[in-house]
């Protein structure tokens, strides 16, 4: 027979509680995603810009970049 204590039998007494997220952890993890958010955006300027240059180059060298 499992005695009960409140809401939890005895036999669950011992079973591990879940984890809970630390404020430093959730913190941590919002800037992380703030910076990959940056890195990607940043990313995306620069193959704008390489676009750019390499269209700008074309127009005058008309295919030969040189690099």
């Amino acid at each position: 027979m499992v005695t009960v204590v409140g809401s939890r039998s005895m036999a669950g007494f011992w079973e591990p509680r879940p984890a809970r997220r630390s404020a430093v952890l959730e913190e941590a993890t919002r800037q992380l995603g703030q910076a990959l958010r940056e890195c990607r955006e940043l990313g995306r300027r620069a193959d704008d810009s390489i676009a750019q240059a390499r269209r700008a180059l074309g127009r005058r060298h008309h295919g030969d970049f040189g690099f």
